[in-house]
């Protein structure tokens, strides 16, 4: 079981509404990233009940996560990534049109416990987080295939399905990520089982 998965079915044991969550990669770990995505697939009840429980606000994304127990602390690492957007004024067909790729960001974490700020604590958070700048900046994919390239009628196309899905108009954030659901795209110069088979040790 991949480590986003393991962690998300930890979170989600009862809920086989939540199996899709589940097996995301990256995974939406965000409370509004978390609703955008299941609010017209899972009961109202059970979406706002479950994403009460989410460990952040927005719409971030773990591609990556590991949980570390010192003494009577728990310490959970979480590996994030995010969409970046690159203007281009024109292809080669003339149209204006912008690259979309997901990349992997700064890390973040949720410390729990009775001594949260030992200095075993500290130093195993300072080790993750200089590990993990190695990480930072590559682009990955979660399928195949090139770099999305999107025009500005792509665009719109998009908008108008993400309004026809949820009922309201995106945020520039939501948009692309919307676009990047359909056709996941970049280069695969990280891969999933890279990322897990080098970032395995120590145990939980």
């Amino acid at each position: 079981m991949t480590a986003t998965k393991e962690w998300a079915r930890s979170r989600a044991p009862l809920a086989p509404e939540l199996a899709e969550w589940a097996c995301m990669w990256p995974l939406p770990i965000g409370r509004s990233g978390f609703v955008d995505s299941f609010q017209n697939r899972v009961p109202w009840s059970l979406l706002w009940a479950f994403e009460a429980g989410l460990p952040f606000d927005r719409s971030e994304a773990a591609s990556f996560v590991k949980t570390f127990f010192i003494e009577d602390t728990t310490l959970v690492f979480f590996g994030l990534s995010e969409i970046t957007i690159t203007e281009i004024e024109e292809d080669e067909d003339g149209d204006r049109c912008s690259l979309v790729e997901r990349r992997m960001t700064a890390p973040t974490f949720v410390i729990s416990g009775a001594n949260p700020a030992t200095n075993d604590v500290r130093k195993l958070r300072t080790d993750l987080a200089e590990y993990w700048k190695g990480w930072e900046g590559f682009k990955f994919s979660a399928g195949p295939g090139r770099p999305v390239k999107v025009t500005d009628a792509v665009l719109e196309e998009a908008r108008l399905d993400y309004v026809a899905t949820f009922s309201k108009q995106p945020t520039r954030e939501q948009l692309w990520a919307h676009l990047l659901d359909f056709d996941p795209g970049g280069p695969v110069e990280v891969s999933r089982s890279t990322i897990y088979r080098r970032l395995s040790s120590p145990s939980k």
